[in-house]
C-alpha cells in the first residue's frame, strides 16, 4: 500500500510540491527511493520484532548486520 501511495505521489510531484522543472526528475527518483525503502522496511520490521520478542538477539544482530551491509552496498 505504501508503495502504491509512493507511485501516485511520484507521478504528481510537480503539482503537489511545486518543484522546478530542472529538479523534477531528481525529486521523483528521490521520492521513489525513499518510498521503496519504507515499503520494504514495514514487513522487515515485523521479522525483527518477532525475533526480539522471542529473545533471539543473536539472530537479530546477524540480520541487522546483513541488512546494514546490503544497504551500504
Amino acid at each position: 500500500m505504501s508503495l502504491l501511495v509512493t507511485l501516485v505521489i511520484a507521478s504528481q510531484i510537480g503539482r503537489m510540491f511545486h518543484v522546478s522543472p530542472e529538479f523534477l526528475s531528481t525529486a521523483r527518483w528521490l521520492l521513489l527511493m525513499v518510498g521503496t525503502a519504507v515499503a520494504i522496511g514495514f514487513p522487515a520490521g515485523i521479522f525483527g520484532g518477532l525475533l526480539e520478542g522471542l529473545q533471539n538477539f543473536h539472530i537479530l544482530n546477524w540480520t541487522n548486520v546483513v541488512s546494514n551491509l546490503l544497504r551500504a552496498g
